[in-house]
């Protein structure tokens, strides 16, 4: 991603207590809230509206007082980098094996 490093992204975690698979009801609206971690205090990004009405990420850290990392991306920056990227990771044969092992199916349905 681009933008990763300009903005203090740690990218490959995957799972969070509050993230991933385990989101709170209002952050399933954003597709990337609680995979995303700050490269300077691990903590999540998070997203939130601002004043003229746009969705940014920001390190919750530097939110709470508790981090350095004062920079924010908008919502459609990091879609338009990562949905690109992970459509052409997921096309690829191993990744495409390694997730129908791993996630469940809608259906319930085993794949044995």
């Amino acid at each position: 991603m681009r933008f990763a490093n300009e903005i203090g992204i740690r990218q490959g975690k995957v799972a969070h207590k509050k993230g991933g698979l385990n989101r709170t009801e209002a952050s399933r609206k954003y597709i990337f809230s609680g995979l995303l971690f700050c490269d300077k205090c691990g903590r999540p990004f998070i997203a939130f509206r601002t004043r003229e009405g746009e969705v940014r990420y920001a390190c919750d850290g530097w939110r709470m007082g508790e981090c350095s990392n004062n920079k924010s991306i908008l919502l459609h920056l990091i879609e338009s980098q990562l949905l690109p990227a992970i459509a052409q990771l997921v096309c690829e044969p191993s990744v495409r094996d390694r997730l129908a092992l791993e996630l469940p199916r809608p259906d319930g349905l085993s794949l044995d």
